[in-house]
């Protein structure tokens, strides 16, 4: 076994049995480790960039059809969703920077199936609009190269997608080859609108055919509060999947600083800029808002009509590198959601395995797989109801995830309080902003589940299939919860957030003492000198947070023992002194058995627990060191 892990690996106080389960999951620890930080703010901003730019380039033009002032309103909406949406992501990023992501945070708020619902929707939210962006390229392809042939559609499927999973094998060429991708798309379409600029006419952005075909009308609003409601999918188009920022957190040089917050302020601002050109830009080009409306390339069409003597091919060769940095960098977001889920105990152990250098190549595996499959489903099926049935499921699982993303940080918001954020939305908005997020998101759900039959079927597929994930989540994944490879990790890195947040609030002891229910411990609490105040609260909010927030299947309400406060104690020196013999300063491996979290390891009471009890534990422990080495060596050396 690995020396390293030997090294590291601290005995358990209470049963030398549980040392086996804990060595294991180190070991299992070291099989999952992403690559070490090294994305900067530049590369944050080149993937989730990346991630969104293809919307720039097709997708959204089927909204001209409700009218260009539909759009507008329609898009404004989509902005500040993203604005929004965007601010809630990077203060819970920034606060509990774990690669699985939303699925942390709705787990801390409430508990293990609101972690697996979040988790379920950004995941097919990221397949579903994965497999439209990679049949998507291979259409574009076709056309640059004049071919039909379904045969050769796969094929290019085929070596997009395996281009993808090379350049995802190295994470940190990954994120070089993005930063570059998103940079060179982002030039591409600006520049050829600004060259045409001299072209755009007002009076054809506005054009609008009417419902039956009839006549053009250029009124602002032609089909009223319905053509706002369903343009707003098209719109949303042109921003989608920016809500892929948290699982490169752990990638980032700087995982609770600056990184993630200027990275995805400046992805917002690129997006928001980039959109509303395109948007408002491109209606008024010829051949105008009505041809494009039913254009599979818009951004060709518009340079077809104005370059007719340019090859096709050149023209098309435009919109490749926008639409790969898209299919390249959702590669990494589902990859990294797959990895995040498994790693979290909700799917198998073996997808969050990765490589020496760090990507989870199994979960990539699976992703290739599954969009590969929804391609040959889009190529195969081609009629309208399978493409729109598809960015309906796309689309209703972004919205479900960003009506569940303001619930959690509300949640949060009340639930930690004192959880350091090291960006905290400014003003105290943070409320506010969640508010205008969920009432946006769900308008919309609702609004579109009124108007397209689409959208009510997608949504009771989506229904059904949660309905048979119950009794799975139930009888399967619920026990797995507890014993996740997630679960370490995490509470280590919450234990070094936590402390600072408890050596804030120890000037206050008053209010600390009178949580706690027994006299006898508050009169011991007020005896402590400070150094073991100190240490005695950041122990308990350790506990409490550990418990509550990775307790298996939902947070801790019961005020019976827990694993966690039991040995909190021995967690930090305990009152014998910094120099006691009796008293070795401990690692949260310590504190987070890997073990169902309700067993009980002591019959004391939360409420009575105190460092001179965590001593007596301490004590018993060094006693049964020999027999923990003796079972240790018979597995691993013998």
């Amino acid at each position: 076994m690995d020396t390293a892990i030997k090294s590291n690996f601290i005995f358990s106080t209470t049963d030398p049995l549980k040392n086996l389960v804990n060595l294991r999951h180190k070991a299992s620890m070291n099989q999952r480790k992403l690559m070490k930080p090294y994305a900067n703010w530049i590369h944050i901003w080149g993937f989730v960039t990346g991630a969104v730019i293809s919307g720039e380039f097709s997708g959204f033009n089927a909204g001209y059809s409700y009218g260009l002032g539909s759009m507008i309103i329609a898009h404004f909406c989509a902005s500040l969703l993203m604005i929004t949406v965007s601010l809630n992501l990077v203060e819970l990023t920034t606060a509990m920077p774990f690669s699985s992501g939303c699925v942390s945070f709705a787990k801390a708020a409430f508990g293990g199936a609101a972690g697996c619902a979040i988790g379920i929707a950004y995941t097919f939210d990221m397949v579903f609009i994965g497999a439209e962006v990679t049949q998507f390229l291979g259409v574009t392809l076709g056309n640059m190269f004049g071919i039909a042939d379904s045969r050769y559609t796969i094929a290019f499927w085929a070596i997009s997608v395996l281009l993808c999973w090379v350049l995802n094998v190295q994470p940190k060429i990954f994120f070089n080859v993005i930063t570059l991708l998103s940079a060179v798309s982002v030039v591409l379409v600006i520049a050829p609108l600004f060259a045409l600029v001299h072209q755009f006419d007002f009076l054809v952005a506005l054009q609008t055919v009417l419902g039956d075909g009839s006549s053009v009308t250029t009124t602002f609003l032609p089909t009223g509060i319905s053509g706002v409601v369903q343009s707003f999918p098209l719109a949303l188009y042109l921003l989608i999947c920016f809500e892929c920022l948290p699982v490169a957190v752990e990638e980032t040089d700087e995982m609770e600083g600056q990184t993630m917050m200027w990275g995805m302020a400046a992805a917002n601002f690129t997006l928001l800029g980039v959109s509303w050109i395109v948007l408002l830009v491109c209606a008024g080009m010829p051949p105008g808002a009505v041809n494009l409306s039913s254009a599979l390339l818009p951004y060709s069409a518009i340079l077809q009509q104005s370059y007719p003597n340019v090859n096709q091919q050149v023209i098309s060769l435009v919109s490749i590198p926008g639409i790969f940095a898209s299919q390249l960098s959702i590669f990494y977001a589902c990859s990294r959601y797959f990895y995040g889920m498994s790693r979290s105990g909700y799917l198998p152990s073996v997808i969050s395995v990765t490589n020496r250098y760090g990507a989870p190549w199994v979960s990539m595996i699976m992703t290739a797989v599954l969009w590969i499959a929804l391609s040959f489903v889009l190529q195969f099926f081609p009629n309208e109801n399978t493409s729109n049935m598809f960015l309906a499921l796309g689309t209703i699982f972004a919205l479900l995830a960003y009506i569940m993303q303001p619930v959690v940080y509300i949640r949060l918001h009340y639930l930690m309080p004192n959880l350091p954020r090291p960006f905290k939305i400014p003003y105290g908005l943070g409320l506010v902003s969640a508010g205008v997020n969920l009432a946006i998101a769900l308008f919309f759900l609702l609004g579109m589940l009124f108007y397209n039959r689409n959208w009510q079927w997608g949504l009771l597929g989506i229904l059904i299939g949660i309905a048979y994930l119950v009794p799975v989540y139930y009888f399967l994944i619920r026990n797995n919860l507890a014993n996740s490879p997630d679960k370490l990790f995490i509470a280590e890195q919450l234990k070094l957030r936590m402390s600072n947040s408890t050596r804030r609030s120890i000037n206050n002891p008053k209010r600390s003492s009178e949580r706690r229910s027994s006299s006898s411990t508050r009169k011991r609490f007020d005896e402590m000198t400070v150094e073991e105040k100190l240490k005695y609260q950041e122990g308990q909010a350790v506990a409490s947070q550990i418990s509550n927030l990775y307790g298996g299947d939902g947070p801790r309400r019961s005020r019976g023992p827990s694993t966690a406060t039991a040995i909190i104690g021995s967690f930090f020196k305990s009152t014998g002194g910094a120099d006691s013999p009796q008293s070795p300063p401990m690692e949260l491996n310590q504190v987070v058995s890997i073990t169902n979290p309700r067993e009980s390891i002591s019959s004391q009471p939360r409420s009575s627990l105190t460092p001179n009890d965590a001593l007596l534990t301490q004590q018993s422990f060094h006693s049964d060191k020999k027999k923990v080495k003796k079972a240790l060596a018979e597995m691993y050396d013998g």
